[in-house]
């Protein structure tokens, strides 16, 4: 999850709100891994441009400072959505339903679903949004923030789990059942340049692995179910 997308729910909710009830956050967690890039981006520019290559002989404790700037956009927030009240996370992973049965445990009863960094991971997003409908009351709000650029993540070693990437057209594809629903905003969100600072950092056994740069760069939706 970015720290943006916070951000996204609060502006929206502020904007389309209040969001009607039960809230459901489709595919999310207790306690996510939530990435603030600013602070990196802010953490880096204070060692200085030309940054070091990683590589060199008497770099040890340059690398363990790139480390630390890396490292610190990670923040620990449990349940990051408090501030909409009571909310249910469903997610398969951790004993929640998929997306794709939510009607078969809601019916055509909830309020707002919020989908975070979730549709990339989907098999079939087409199928997925059109089984969100039917959970959805009349009038229901969903939030949707996906990666545009993004390194893949979360995934099999064979590739699996992180399928997709959606710009504002495909998102707006998505939702685009005039009978089903109205879209009532949609745009790029984050827009971070691979020269910001912000390298990839990859979980490995060894530990935390630094990678490349990292341009970084989000879009979102917003649609009621009519």
């Amino acid at each position: 999850m970015f720290a943006d997308d916070i951000a996204l729910v609060r502006e929206l909710a502020a904007k389309h709100g209040p969001l009607p009830t039960p809230v459901v956050e489709c595919g999310g967690l207790i306690a996510p891994t939530i990435a603030d890039y600013q602070k990196t981006i802010d953490a880096m520019a204070d060692l200085g441009k030309p940054w070091r290559p990683l590589f060199d002989a008497d770099a040890e404790a340059y690398i363990a400072k790139v480390r630390e700037a890396q490292m610190c956009r990670y923040l620990d927030i449990e349940r990051p959505l408090s501030f909409l009240g009571e909310y249910t996370i469903e997610n398969p992973e951790t004993g929640g339903v998929p997306i794709e049965k939510l009607a078969d445990k809601y019916g055509p009863t909830i309020g707002t679903a919020i989908l975070l960094s979730v549709l990339e991971h989907v098999a079939n997003p087409f199928a997925a949004v059109a089984a969100l409908a039917e959970a959805m009351k009349p009038g229901g709000i969903a939030i949707v923030s996906t990666p545009w650029v993004f390194p893949e993540h979360d995934s099999t070693p064979d590739g699996g789990r992180d399928w997709w990437r959606f710009n504002v057209g495909a998102l707006r594809e998505l939702f685009g059942d005039a009978e089903t629903w109205e879209v009532l905003d949609a745009g790029p969100r984050l827009d971070i340049p691979a020269d910001a600072g912000v390298l990839q950092m990859t979980n490995t056994p060894e530990g935390m692995r630094i990678g490349p740069p990292q341009a970084i760069r989000s879009t979102y939706i917003c649609a009621r179910a009519l």
